[in-house]
């Protein structure tokens, strides 16, 4: 087990940030928080790393749990990378394209499944723009 989550919540400035949320991450196992803007996927992301601490339940990272004064030794081992993975002077095709190479797709695979994912994020008429140019929200949609 990676990281074990067991009914957390939290709360800042007198708001429920995080309510009730338990989940199970193993190894060799991918996951992905999605949600609207505003509904924690940021603080969940702070909680598992220790830089936030529950307002109840717990969290193990590692068998260990992120309260533990010694959390320090298992923090250097954790990596997010919420930014930085696209480039900025290409447009959002260009870096979808090297993307999907990376998961050897087809041409005729990725272009199809770009297009689907563009139309969901409302993107399609932005293909041919520079990353550069987007806004922060935009480019967390790429």
């Amino acid at each position: 087990m990676i990281a074990k989550v067991t009914h957390l919540h939290k709360t800042l400035n007198g708001r429920e940030i995080i309510k009730d949320i338990s989940f199970t991450l193993e190894k060799g196992t991918i996951h992905a928080i999605l949600g609207p803007n505003g509904v924690g996927k940021t603080t969940t992301i702070r909680l598992l790393t220790g830089l936030l601490k529950p307002s109840e339940g717990a969290i193990q990272v590692f068998d260990m749990e992120t309260t533990d004064p010694h959390f320090d030794r298992i923090r250097q081992y954790i990596g997010v990378q919420n930014d930085g993975n696209l480039y900025e002077s290409l447009t959002i095709r260009e870096n979808l394209e090297i993307w999907a190479q990376f998961y050897n797709m087809t041409k005729m695979d990725s272009e199809n499944r770009m297009n689907e994912l563009l139309a969901h994020f409302n993107l399609l008429d932005r293909k041919e723009s520079k990353v550069g140019s987007l806004s922060k929200g935009m480019k967390q949609k790429v």
